[in-house]
């Protein structure tokens, strides 16, 4: 399960990680069968450490379209083999009354193993109740976690990003397919775009430290997976910070997350100084947005101004305001893809920019 903006991608990843056929069952849902248990621990282990495009994976227990009309029985629980506690937990989607549900699919759940027992503070297993397209389901929880949570990230500021809204930009750029490249992000923050653009191409696995714990594991045979991160010297990552504070705290999420990027601190207007015409391939950014519509075009030409200089291949700029068409036919740049996408109640404005 992901996010919708992902779909374009999102079935075409799994594919790296399995000959089996994928069966859409609604958007940002897809469905998968395997023959046995170890089969399934190998799949979930590599989309865990190599997927960029997943946000959830699940074990699908029942679908069910009316809530009161629902049955479970001993054999949609049978995998579960030794004891566990558990949860029942209703996401924001799920289209019925959360707590009557959680209560009805609690006692199913109770009924039908002997292995179950209920724990609401620190479960073993979690089953999440969701809606999408007027088909709900209750699944396990195989990870335990979103997959779109970096551990890198021990600062994180108001303007901190979901991971999959850079990666949805990579995907756009074609970074997966390119062999070798440079990227700077002269907005740098806390190194939200820079960080996972060097975790994107070559892939390097997430989620080794965690893997002992997805339930996953504990339910079926440990995966045989043994995660393993491409080098690739010829890439290069630059970060650009303006203040003090945000250049320590950059630092300290970079070296948590064992990637080399440098970091500069300096004005926006050094750009064309530091670097030469062209000399980078990729100039990507989330756009200051907190400012005042006047502050905001300033900011947009001060960046186009310089990224027009140093950059060959494309820009792409993340915001949670558009920009100003005019803006880009005054430095000769045109708008080559948009997209506006949303994590949760968060819009943001995608801008693929081109000469």
């Amino acid at each position: 399960k992901s996010k919708i903006f992902m779909d374009d991608f999102l079935e075409k990843e799994i594919s790296n990680f399995t000959s089996k056929n994928i069966n859409k069952i609604a958007n940002s849902l897809y469905e998968l069968d395997f023959s046995n248990e170890l089969e399934i621990s190998d799949f979930v282990s590599n989309l865990a450490f190599y997927s960029r495009c997943i946000e959830n994976i699940y074990l699908k227990i029942i679908d069910f379209s009316i809530m009161d009309k629902v049955s479970i029985t001993p054999k949609n629980l049978d995998f579960i083999k030794a004891n566990f506690t558990f949860e029942v937990d209703s996401l924001k989607d799920f289209k019925d009354d959360h707590q009557k549900a959680e209560k009805i699919f609690g006692k199913l759940l109770l009924e039908n193993s002997n292995k179950l027992k209920v724990d609401l503070k620190s479960p073993d297993l979690s089953f999440k109740l969701f809606t999408i397209e007027k088909k709900s389901f209750l699944a396990l929880d195989l990870i335990g976690f979103k997959l779109s949570r970096r551990d890198f990230k021990i600062n994180l500021n108001s303007t901190s990003i979901n991971s999959l809204v850079p990666i949805y930009c990579f995907y756009l750029l074609g970074l997966d397919k390119e062999k070798s490249f440079s990227i700077i992000d002269p907005f740098a923050n806390l190194g939200d775009i820079i960080v996972e653009a060097s975790l994107f191409s070559p892939r390097f696995p997430l989620n080794i430290k965690k893997k002992d714990l997805f339930p996953v594991n504990k339910i079926f045979p440990k995966s045989k997976v043994f995660p393993k991160s491409e080098k690739n010297n010829k890439n290069k990552f630059i970060a650009v910070v303006q203040n003090n504070k945000v250049f320590k705290e950059i630092k300290e999420n970079i070296l948590y997350s064992s990637q080399k990027i440098k970091v500069s601190q300096y004005n926006l207007d050094f750009l064309d100084v530091k670097f030469k015409e062209g000399q980078v391939d990729y100039v990507i950014s989330q756009l200051p947005s907190n400012l005042e519509d006047g502050d905001f075009g300033e900011v947009q030409k001060e960046f186009f101004y310089m990224a027009e200089f140093i950059f060959k291949k494309g820009i792409c700029t993340i915001s949670k305001k558009k920009i100003y068409p005019k803006t880009l036919k005054k430095f000769k740049l045109k708008i080559n893809f948009y997209s506006q996408i949303y994590v949760g109640d968060q819009q943001y404005y995608i801008y693929l920019i081109g000469k």
